[in-house]
């Protein structure tokens, strides 16, 4: 039997828009309550799949309430992706994204999703493993970056928070592991196409991007990325480099908001934000995107009204 705070908050925030819902779970079930309970549920993600997760985790204590982690990343995606299309996932973690872009895609899509620390990987596999569309999801256990090969990676320092693992150039770190590395560019043949790539590998975009330029180019993917500066420094880079290297591959940079899209302030950077990278050709459906999120910001979580319960219909 679930906890009785847990499913209390269940039960209030699920319906909710975001708006609301958000700021209601921390009071009804706070996030040091989830970590105490530890709490093994199965839940249907917003977009309609089946979700298994802990409320020991981050992740999956926001999931385990809502039915969604990021949920403007889904909402980028209603916009960008249309079924049959291939998603790009760059660090997967436990799987709260994959679940919602398998479901977007449908059966005829595809999802290939990176993620290179083990734990995560089979807490990813076990996440996703009652989606719709299991077989649309390609878990591929390696690191994104500028080489073939291997590399140091830091795992995260505690089961509570498992998307904090990165790649380090530190020789001497000795919790670091070893784990193998691939590049976009090295995946081209592989992966045939991709509407939109969806990036967090804590600090290593830059390497990404260097690892995949000719892929970027070939396919001009919308690109989803975290953008912190101290995670930057990691690659020896600054947001001003990497937002540059954006730039120089044909994309116009926003920040994402909690309620819709605005061009990257290079003067002004947040400690802590997600980038938007379009297309120039593209640039277009920026407005559908902004109007996108702030719909499925303000709307119930209810068939019929938030855009993100539309994919529950299947493809």
């Amino acid at each position: 039997m679930p906890p009785l705070r847990y499913a209390a908050a269940r039960a209030i925030c699920q319906p909710l828009p975001p708006i609301l819902a958000q700021r209601i779970r921390e009071i009804v079930y706070p996030r040091k309550q989830g970590e105490r309970d530890n709490w093994r549920f199965t839940v249907p993600a917003q977009t309609g799949s089946l979700y298994t997760g802990t409320t020991g985790e981050r992740c999956g204590h926001r999931f385990g309430i809502h039915g969604y982690y990021d949920w403007r990343l889904w909402a980028i995606a209603q916009v960008v992706c249309k079924p049959g299309d291939t998603i790009v996932e760059i660090g997967g973690n436990v799987g709260t994204e994959t679940i919602g872009f398998s479901d977007i895609v449908g059966a005829n899509g595809h999802v290939f999703t990176f993620e290179p620390f083990p734990d995560n990987v089979e807490r990813l596999k076990a996440g996703i493993s009652k989606a719709r569309f299991s077989q649309n999801v390609s878990v591929m256990p390696y690191a994104m970056s500028d080489t073939l090969g291997t590399a140091s990676f830091v795992p995260p320092s505690t089961k509570t928070s498992l998307g904090v693992g990165h790649l380090t150039d530190e020789p001497a770190n000795d919790q670091a592991i070893e784990v193998q590395t691939v590049t976009l560019d090295s995946l081209v043949d592989e992966i045939k196409s991709a509407a939109y790539i969806s990036m967090d590998v804590e600090g290593a975009e830059y390497r990404v991007l260097q690892g995949g330029a000719n892929f970027i180019k070939r396919y001009r993917p919308f690109i989803a990325t975290e953008a912190r500066p101290n995670y930057a420094e990691r690659s020896h880079v600054t947001l001003i480099d990497l937002h540059n290297a954006f730039v120089e591959l044909g994309y116009r940079v926003y920040e994402i908001r909690v309620d819709g899209l605005r061009e990257v302030d290079l003067v002004n950077l947040p400690p802590k934000v997600n980038w938007l990278c379009v297309p120039e050709d593209q640039v277009i459906k920026v407005d559908a995107i902004r109007r996108m999120i702030r719909r499925c910001l303000l709307m119930p979580m209810l068939d019929g009204l938030n855009p993100l319960r539309q994919s529950r219909v299947g493809c």
